[in-house]
């Protein structure tokens, strides 16, 4: 209005009627501001301290399954190596308990596990062999009967 040409200036070039609302506008407004921003940080603050508890509380969660994990692990790793122990020292007493007969001039080859063969003379096969399994279902007293019946099949 002021700027209008032909209406009276009721607030000349400074402006400080205009000054002196926006001034009033933001003393009020100032406080309220500050009022709802301490409050907005009281609330984050116990919201923070709310997330550092349960980070807290997950992190001793996560160190007890870690100790858990080891402990299963290193229980398992306890097994296996038994289990590997046990297998060693059944491979080496039936090593013992195959005898070769020296009278006979045949080769005599005992698959014990896949791939693992016991080879009872000096001489290498000439050609690849194919494996024989067999099982026992009673003791055998006489160990060269072992060897004659793997060597008949």
């Amino acid at each position: 209005m002021n700027l209008t040409p032909g209406v009276t200036h009721w607030d000349n070039s400074p402006f400080i009627m205009l000054n002196l609302v926006f001034s009033f506008a933001s003393a009020y407004t100032a406080p309220i501001v500050l009022m709802s921003q301490n409050r907005q940080s009281d609330t984050d603050r116990r919201s923070a301290e709310i997330d550092h508890q349960v980070n807290l509380k997950a992190s001793q969660n996560i160190e007890l399954l870690h100790q858990k994990l080891d402990e299963l692990h290193s229980q398992r790793l306890n097994e296996l190596t038994k289990i590997i122990k046990e297998q060693q020292q059944i491979i080496n007493e039936m090593k013992e308990t195959i005898v070769y007969s020296p009278t006979e001039n045949k080769e005599a080859k005992v698959a014990l596990l896949p791939g693992l063969h016991i080879q009872t003379n000096s001489k290498f096969p000439k050609q690849p062999s194919s494996n024989k399994y067999f099982t026992v279902a009673q003791a055998v007293g006489d160990n060269n009967k072992v060897v004659e019946k793997l060597i008949c099949h």
